[in-house]
């Protein structure tokens, strides 16, 4: 979750609600039309706001631009004018030019106050703008069984090829020095058989899947491009152990992005040539 419209701090676009209010959610449903599937989002966290309902935005509204920023870094900058003064403005809002295009803002509340909430701040974390730190989120996926016919015989997957797009686009100066910015993150662990606990011994070490293997300049510059050559990230992994049955915990990594394209393997049955 992003950016909070409105105001912590005593802006009119916060208002008052009535306490004790019952009607009051943690997660929403999202159903990807391309699929024909449903995802889980989950924003419940303590002592953050909590989602009450959606509100329909039009192509086009006003909005006040605050006079705060993050950059990619998750410095917090403060604009001023040129006397040092520090006011924030009133733009004009075009929604169908927004990377998004969503329609919908969250109603929110927290405590007897209440604004609007959007998904916004691409630094993985939810409701920075609430108090400047935000509450880290773990995004994760369970792959179906893959049984490859045959629910006897044990199998076994020499390799895993996973591939992801590249988020990488210009190197940033940080206090590790020049660096690539947006990185990604991609962990996977196996789950063999019809497990649902490591105490059984058939579930791997997780694995990071996202690594650019190709060399980087030794002396990058700030604001340089990434210029990578790859748009997508494969990479061929080692699958330990075997089992009836595969399944595929992927999960994301704190603080990074995660843009998985899909995974290809062979399962092998034991005995087999």
């Amino acid at each position: 979750m992003g950016d909070i419209i409105g105001s912590d701090g005593g802006n009119s676009n916060l208002g008052s609600i009535i306490p004790n209010t019952t009607n009051t959610y943690n997660r929403e449903l999202v159903l990807d039309l391309s699929l024909g599937s449903f995802s889980l989002y989950d924003m419940g966290h303590d002592d953050y706001p909590q989602l009450n309902d959606y509100v329909q935005v039009p192509d086009y509204y006003y909005a006040i631009e605050s006079n705060v920023i993050i950059n990619d870094q998750g410095d917090i900058i403060v604009l001023t004018n040129d006397d040092g003064t520090s006011t924030p403005t009133d733009v004009l809002v075009d929604r169908n030019i927004d990377a998004r295009k969503e329609r919908v803002r969250y109603l929110t509340t927290i405590g007897t106050q209440w604004t609007l909430a959007e998904y916004k701040d691409y630094r993985f974390r939810d409701w920075v703008s609430w108090d400047d730190v935000g509450a880290d989120f773990f995004s994760y996926l369970i792959t179906g069984y893959e049984l490859d016919a045959d629910l006897m015989r044990n199998k076994y997957a020499p390799y895993l090829l996973v591939y992801c797009k590249r988020t990488e686009e210009n190197y940033v100066l940080t206090g590790a020095g020049v660096v690539p910015d947006l990185p990604s993150s991609c962990i996977v662990q196996a789950q063999w058989d019809w497990t649902d606990s490591p105490a059984t011994g058939k579930w791997s070490t997780k694995f990071q899947a996202y690594r650019l293997l190709r060399p980087l300049p030794s002396a990058p510059e700030d604001g340089d491009p990434f210029d990578y050559g790859e748009r997508v990230i494969v990479t061929k992994n080692k699958l330990r152990g075997n089992g009836r049955a595969l399944s595929l915990f992927i999960q994301s990594d704190e603080g990074k992005d995660m843009r998985l394209l899909g995974w290809g393997l062979l399962l092998n049955k034991m005995g087999e040539p």
